[in-house]
């Protein structure tokens, strides 16, 4: 039989020949990693995204409960400051007077805290800082500050005077005595006097006289508000002639005279604490 080429023709077995780089087959880019379409790892469900919001309303809420105690000093200091001015252009030529006198702060044993008046005199045997007895008598700390706005004075220790209305506070720095006042005469009825003091803790000062004269008590025709306890009354040499401890129902004063206050304060003696 004659060879013959037919359509399926099989002669041909050898190795197929090599056809070379596939058309456009390019390089291959590195895909890098998988992304899954699905990837929840940005996903934050709506209690995630509350949780978010509330931090931030919990930080401004933060920033607002520190700036407001700020906020509230910085007025406190302006308004003590501004009256402490209007008590200096008040005593006129007396406004040296200001630089004696302090205002007490108290926290008291039983937690709470309270304020009343206190000055520095001289009695004859050296400079003292009084104040009444029934500001400190029950403090478990005391500090005081200038009428003028200085910083605040740390007081080491209390002595109370056993029978009068009258305590002397001795400072941590003695060399950070205030000013001193000068104990003048006896008081009589019809003197005109002044009291410079801290009713509600703010500088404040008023004038009167005196209408009744006892050997442990003055009657002062004059207002006297609370936190007023322990101010000095000055006569119009700016000499101290009492120290005021309480009030009349009607708003009068009553002081100490200065020479029951210089026996009461060499009487004193250390306060018991709590």
């Amino acid at each position: 039989m004659s060879d013959h080429d037919g359509p399926d023709d099989l002669g041909d077995t050898g190795e197929p020949e090599d056809s070379g780089e596939p058309e456009d087959a390019g390089e291959f880019e590195d895909a890098g990693e998988f992304e899954d379409p699905d990837d929840l790892a940005n996903y934050r469900t709506p209690f995630s995204r509350l949780v978010t919001h509330a931090r931030g309303w919990l930080g401004l809420l933060v920033a607002i409960a520190v700036a407001l105690p700020l906020a509230g000093w910085a007025i406190d200091e302006l308004d003590f400051r501004r009256s402490g001015d209007t008590v200096a252009q008040r005593l006129g030529a007396d406004a040296p007077l200001v630089d004696a006198l302090l205002l007490v702060r108290v926290s008291t044993c039983a937690g709470g805290s309270s304020s009343g008046s206190a000055f520095a005199v001289d009695l004859g045997d050296g400079p003292v800082v009084v104040t009444n007895r029934h500001v400190v008598d029950e403090a478990s700390a005391v500090g005081v500050r200038p009428l003028v706005g200085g910083p605040a004075l740390s007081v080491t220790g209390v002595r109370l005077s056993g029978d009068l209305d009258v305590a002397v506070l001795e400072l941590a720095d003695p060399q950070a005595l205030p000013a001193t006042l000068v104990a003048g005469p006896d008081a009589a009825v019809g003197d005109e006097v002044r009291l410079v003091g801290f009713p509600a803790a703010r500088p404040f000062t008023t004038e009167g006289e005196v209408v009744e004269v006892a050997p442990t008590r003055l009657l002062l025709d004059l207002r006297t508000d609370p936190g007023a306890s322990g101010s000095p009354v000055v006569d119009e040499q700016g000499r101290v002639v009492g120290q005021i401890w309480a009030r009349t129902a009607d708003g009068q004063g009553v002081a100490t005279p200065i020479g029951a206050v210089s026996r009461a304060v060499e009487e004193a003696v250390e306060a018991p604490g709590c």
